[in-house]
């Protein structure tokens, strides 16, 4: 039987994973990209970048198509391209080519991406496309549909396959993103929702708890096990010793 406590929290986050708190993402390493056909989308964008302290210079409008998916040519043409001569004409990266030829930055002073409603956030399998993916199993290789925000996330290398997965150069890395010597790769986010006064309210609600902190009921369920379960238990049981004081 499984053991529930049942505790009321106050400043949740830093107490369940204070020890693992990184430094907080420098507002100038930041970069905002929106829709310009959208005004909406531009708005959110500036709202966004004013409670952040984002620069506003490191807002990016994209003339895409306002719908939730995309082709891959309109992916390539309308976001993927752009994106890479804005970074080259604000001198945002240092480019170089690795032992295989392919174009990447071995500097970047952008290492964080935000997509604002407006921005599609998926892009469409194309049958046409053809590539050398014998050596993958047979659910990848013909598989080359993907999410805006993966893509976005290799933007900086300019020779990625659309087809199969790709390799992720972060994981296991126990340092902060910005420390991990990636400067091709980055992260992104996205500030989305059913319309924009609930996307609106995304960025109040976090802001928010960040300076009152988050308040309500919690249940813990303990799984009253050993082995790789031990680690989990112990943080239960200081979340819940700690909010009984």
């Amino acid at each position: 039987m499984n053991m529930k406590l049942t505790v009321t929290l106050t400043l949740l986050t830093p107490i369940l994973f204070g020890v693992l708190i990184a430094a907080p993402i420098n507002p100038k390493n930041v970069a905002i990209i929106y829709n310009t056909r959208v005004a909406a989308s531009k708005d959110l964008a500036v709202y966004y970048a004013t409670l952040r302290s984002i620069p506003k210079e490191n807002l990016i409008g994209l003339n895409v198509e306002d719908k939730d998916q995309i082709s891959r040519k309109d992916y390539n043409a309308q976001i993927q391209e752009p994106l890479r001569k804005s970074f080259t004409n604000r001198n945002w990266w240092t480019m170089t080519r690795n032992t295989q030829g392919a174009q990447l930055p071995s500097a970047s002073k952008i290492t964080t991406l935000v997509c604002m409603r407006g921005i599609p956030f998926k892009i469409q399998r194309d049958a046409t496309i053809q590539e050398n993916t014998s050596k993958l199993p047979t659910p990848f290789s013909k598989a080359n549909e993907a999410s805006v925000d993966s893509e976005l996330a290799l933007l900086g290398i300019h020779r990625t396959p659309a087809s199969g997965p790709q390799t992720n150069p972060y994981f296991k890395k126990d340092v902060a993103f910005s420390e991990a010597g990636i400067s091709y790769m980055f992260m992104v986010g996205r500030i989305d929702g059913p319309d924009y006064s609930i996307c609106k309210r995304l960025i109040d609600d976090a802001v928010a708890t960040e300076k009152r902190g988050l308040w309500g009921m919690c249940y813990l369920d303990k799984a009253l096990k050993s082995g790789g379960y031990t680690m989990g238990e112990k943080w239960l049981e200081t979340i819940f010793k700690t909010n009984l004081k």
